[in-house]
């Protein structure tokens, strides 16, 4: 037994005793000196009472009353056999503490799986009882940390308090049990049975984390059974089966070894799938893994004349690089064939041939997966190609988008819009869209006329107002905005009109766009057209949707022209910017120039320049800041130049890789070695000797290091060290790594929830070179639940619990209620109601007696 107090500061009022005593002394009363001890004394009692009350004063004994939490597993690895043990454990528990008259204790029940539910009363969750898991919603883990965490949070501090943890054992977050060491409640451990069915489950797939290419390398099939049987084992590389195995499994462990080897992909993964004749959960019965190749790497060159860039092709083949030809069509839709490449081509191809999701997947792979893009240039690429304000032009260190100079020839360009009834809505706003955004690339010497078509056409812009300050786009869009869906279609007149605008200006070059999506009504368009040849006014046509594309073909071919067919409308904005930059050849320059050197880089300084003959023309773009022009036009033009973007690379070539801007280099000795190093300096950069990611799971965290040292045995401090993971699907999530030991890196990502192969992809960037990554790849394959891979009751973890904390293993319900010798818990009493209370009552005696009359006479 022993007294405290809440608020010692309040103990400072015992000075107060002395003033009380002074007052007491110098009294004016004349009152007889009985009396005045009396009142002194009163005084006294009081003032103690008031400080010791505003102290809080409280009292503590000892009690042996008891609180006991049972910690019950409810995991998907917990049958309702063992749960009914589980159960009957607790009551007979409460039955036993009953009858040996233990009311005044408290018993609670703590359900728990992945995350711990809410305390119950024992009777309440006996009386409630359902099957397992039924008030958990998630029951794929088992967080026996985080469940004890719980119960010590709730412990009541006057209580003698017991956990008992009911559970098979088996851990699956790997929570950070060392809690235990610091645990000042014993931890009795129940070890649930079980289940008793016969079960055989796949347990891992092992398999070397790199392998070198066509090197041999062993993958082991690791299974676990609680009986005899006979299961056939399926091994599959990538969904094609590669090996397959009849063998007996035994109770314990099995393994099962394949022989594989690798020899022309990146990665590869390896699935395995059991079929054994006797077995309970199917769930358990496929695991895989990926495999790591340091193969040759893989380069996709889209092209829409494969047979134009096999000399390139075949360039980069010479260097052990393997290459795929394709249109482009052929580019992947699928994120993971995108990163089975390394770098990735595109030649001359228009943004009108990239689809946007397209594109999208291209910053990925880039962004977040570490490949490279190289664009080369062409008649088709760049400002002519329409990748002006696309997704694509954003990622490239030069902008499409260039300042033309003031001699740049005149060019005239009329815009024939059909605003047929199926053209309302989405489409002609697009239209309208389309329009706009090829005004944008003309400059004052040019000259634009739009004309809409029904049954009859409107000008909507006169071609006779060449005033620079009438092309503003807000001024041109208001105009087109009143453009409204009408009734019919007829092209012939619209034709007709826009030849009549477009033959009385002067101009060095003449255009018509056609924009339809309908079949028009008759008219003599094949003479109209050669017409309009003869006068040097060309024409290209849209088809959208259900055109009449025979007609459009026939007159843009006699037109000089091109066709377009387009089924989504909005790709129209981005077919009108390319043919606008293709009849304005100021965005091309197809006159010989000689090559510059505009940044010295290791890429350059080995080939020697001088003896390089002209190149024949190139595509104008503009550098941009974030890019770095490494080649030159004797114009100061930029015609090769990178830029770091997110993990990859993004670079430009401005001329073109076929046989006609640059036919003469493919005769030209430093070619070769030019093309094979800026395709090795481009592509997805391989792992680095040293440079190694080690990863665990630890709770809800994936924990990540990565261990750095270069070519020389010497740590890598100070790095910006960063790690990317990326699932099937693209998504990623990126963290930054802290430096906490010499060349060691360290950080944390959540675990994913979800189930699927994911890449690990570390980057080391030295601040030597800013372009420089070193980078570090891994696969982390989730499968099956570990919930489901249950091997029985983890009995060294569960006996590892209860003797680190002090308690039982296996204990009878006797034994959790006995007393633990030398363990008791102190109740407090808080006395300051009391003293307050006592003070109060003294407050009237001594107010009564210091008012009456009564004298006593002075001894």
């Amino acid at each position: 037994m022993a007294f405290t107090v809440t608020q010692p500061v309040f103990l400072w009022g015992f000075v107060l005793l002395g003033i009380v005593l002074c007052s007491c002394a110098r009294s004016l009363l004349r009152i007889s000196t009985r009396l005045s001890r009396l009142i002194a004394g009163i005084r006294i009692a009081t003032t103690v009472l008031l400080v010791l009350g505003l102290s809080g004063l409280t009292l503590q004994y000892p009690t042996q009353l008891n609180t006991v939490f049972f910690l019950l597993d409810e995991s998907l690895s917990i049958d309702e056999a063992a749960r009914n043990h589980a159960m009957a454990f607790v009551k007979r528990s409460m039955e036993e503490a009953s009858a040996a008259g233990m009311q005044t204790n408290t018993w609670h029940v703590i359900p728990f799986a992945s995350r711990p539910g809410s305390a119950v009363a024992a009777c309440d969750f006996l009386r409630n009882s359902q099957k397992p898991g039924a008030s958990l919603p998630d029951r794929d883990e088992t967080d026996i940390a985080a469940v004890m965490r719980q119960a010590v949070t709730l412990a009541p501090s006057d209580r003698v308090t017991s956990i008992v943890l009911l559970s098979d054992g088996n851990d699956t977050v790997g929570g950070n049990l060392a809690i235990t060491k610091d645990f000042s409640i014993p931890v009795s451990t129940v070890s649930l049975p079980s289940p008793i069915q016969k079960e055989v489950q796949l347990t891992e797939v092992r398999v070397p984390e790199r392998v070198r290419q066509g090197e041999p390398f062993v993958i082991q099939i690791v299974l676990w059974s609680n009986c005899q049987t006979q299961a056939t084992i399926t091994l599959s590389r990538d969904s094609i089966a590669v090996g397959q195995e009849t063998t007996t499994v035994v109770p314990g462990e099995t393994i099962v070894q394949f022989k594989s080897r690798l020899s022309s992909m990146p990665q590869a993964v390896y699935t395995a799938k059991i079929e054994p004749q006797v077995d309970t959960i199917a769930a358990n019965n496929t695991a895989s893994n990926v495999v790591f190749v340091g193969n040759k790497p893989r380069v996709l060159f889209i092209d829409a004349d494969p047979q134009g860039i096999r000399p390139y092709a075949t360039i980069l083949r010479q260097a052990d690089m393997e290459v795929v030809i394709r249109p482009p069509a052929g580019i992947p839709s699928r994120q993971e064939e995108l990163n089975s490449f390394d770098l990735i081509i595109l030649s001359n191809v228009p943004a009108s041939q990239l689809p946007a999701d397209r594109v999208t997947l291209l910053a990925q792979y880039v962004h977040d997966s570490g490949g490279g893009l190289l664009v080369a240039g062409g008649n088709k690429a760049f400002g002519p190609g329409g990748y002006i304000g696309t997704e694509l032009d954003e990622m490239l260190p030069v902008s499409s988008r260039v300042d033309r100079e003031s001699e740049t020839p005149s060019l005239a360009v009329c815009l024939v819009l059909d605003r047929s009834g199926s053209m309302g809505g989405q489409k002609l706003e697009l239209a309208t869209k389309a329009a706009t955004s090829a005004a944008e690339l003309l400059d004052g010497n040019n000259l634009l006329g739009v004309i809409a078509f029904d049954r009859k056409p409107t000008v909507v812009w006169d071609m006779q107002k060449p005033s620079r300050t009438q092309y503003n786009p807000t001024t041109l869009a208001n105009h087109l905005g009143q453009i409204t869906a009408g009734a019919g279609t007829s092209i012939y007149p619209a034709l007709a009109e826009a030849f009549n605008q477009l033959d009385h200006v002067e101009a060095k070059r003449k255009h018509i766009i056609l924009l339809t999506d309908g079949h028009s009504e008759p008219g003599n368009f094949d003479e109209l057209v050669e017409h309009m040849a003869a006068q040097g006014i060309t024409l290209s046509a849209v088809g959208l949707g259900d055109a009449d594309t025979l007609l459009l073909k026939r007159m843009t071919q006699n037109g000089h022209g091109r066709f377009y067919s387009c089924n989504d409308a909005q790709t129209i904005p981005r077919i009108f910017v390319q043919e606008t930059n293709l009849v304005d050849h100021s965005t091309m320059c197809e006159e010989p120039f000689e090559v510059k050197i505009a940044s010295d880089v290791a890429l350059v300084r080995a080939i020697d320049f001088t003896t390089a003959p002209p190149l024949l023309g190139f595509t104008t773009t503009k550098m941009k800041p974030v890019g770095q022009c490494i080649l030159e036009t004797d114009s100061g033009k930029p015609l090769l130049a990178w830029r770091s973007c997110g993990l990859g690379m993004c670079g430009v070539f401005t001329s073109d890789v076929r046989s006609i801007w640059s036919a003469d280099w493919l005769s030209w000795s430093g070619f070769t070695p030019l093309w094979q190093s800026l395709a090795r300096r481009m592509m997805r950069r391989p792992n680095e000797p040293g440079i190694n990611i080690v990863y665990r799971r630890n709770g809800r965290k994936l924990e990540l290091a990565l261990d750095a040292m270069d070519q020389q045995g010497r740590f890598l401090n100070g790095q910006n060290a960063a790690v990317t993971l990326t699932d099937a699907k693209g998504s990623t999530v990126k963290t930054i790594l802290e430096q906490t030991a010499p060349g060691y890196y360290e950080g944390s990502l959540s675990w994913p929830t979800q189930q699927g192969m994911f890449q690990i992809q570390a980057t080391l960037q030295k601040h030597a070179d800013k372009h420089e990554l070193l980078t570090s790849c891994r696969g982390l394959v989730i499968g099956c639940r570990n919930e489901l891979l249950t091997r029985g009751p983890n009995s060294s973890l569960l006996n590892s619990l209860a003797q680190q904390t002090g308690g039982m293993v296996n204990p009878s319900p006797s034994e959790i209620l006995a007393p633990v010798a030398g363990r008791r818990a102190n109740r407090s009493i808080s006395l300051w109601p009391w003293l307050l209370t006592a003070a109060l009552l003294l407050y009237f005696p001594e107010l009564i007696l210091r008012r009456t009359a009564l004298r006593i006479p002075k001894q």
